[in-house]
């Protein structure tokens, strides 16, 4: 059987396969692949910065939602709370998850560093 890869996870598909487990489709195939996984919540007009880690699809569609958000949906007050926290602390909260490896190495770390900032910039416009 010849095969072909899967463009997002290199993992081998059948050569009449138009999508793969991963999340990816071919581009014959009506649904497009997207790459924003930002967290989807948003309240008065501003949306979670955090990066959508759950979804409840098993293919990778649908919305994603940052953890909090995810396991408080139910409670409103809860997740304006989790919103206005992750506004305010973003900068702080981006830079605990660089891996401490990156951190022994001063011109990676710098280059996290400065791509945190450019993020946090990006969220005040």
């Amino acid at each position: 059987m010849k095969t072909i890869i899967c463009k997002l996870c290199n993992q081998p598909l059948e050569r009449n396969c138009s999508e793969c487990y991963c999340g990816w489709k071919s581009s014959d195939s009506c649904q497009e692949y997207d790459v924003n996984k930002q967290c989807i919540y948003a309240a008065s007009g501003q949306r979670c910065p955090l990066d959508g880690a759950n979804n409840k699809s098993t293919h990778a569609g649908g919305s994603w939602y940052c953890y909090g958000h995810l396991r408080n949906l139910h409670d409103a007050n809860k997740c304006h709370d989790i919103l206005m926290h992750a506004l305010i602390n973003f900068r702080e909260m981006m830079e605990e998850k660089i891996d401490w490896r990156v951190k022994l190495i001063p011109e990676e770390y710098a280059i996290r560093k400065k791509h945190i900032q450019t993020l946090f910039n990006s969220l005040k416009k």
